[in-house]
């Protein structure tokens, strides 16, 4: 039985949810102590980004942090 082929693939797979995982973590902690943001729009970005995950994030870095 031949699994090198799959093997490959989990790696990229594992780092691209790493990435992922920390530039979600990243997105929070920065709306978290954003001082730009009051704190009805620092509530509302938290919000955004533990409900719509990593999707959130990528709104936040791209309407949130001006």
């Amino acid at each position: 039985m031949n699994t090198l082929p799959g093997s490959f693939l989990i790696l990229p797979l594992v780092l691209l949810s790493i990435a992922a995982m920390v530039f979600w973590l990243w997105a929070l902690i920065d709306a978290i102590t954003n001082p730009r943001l009051d704190s009805s729009m620092r509530l509302i970005w938290v919000l955004v980004i533990i409900f719509l995950s990593w999707l959130g994030a990528i709104l936040y870095c791209a309407i949130g942090r001006r």
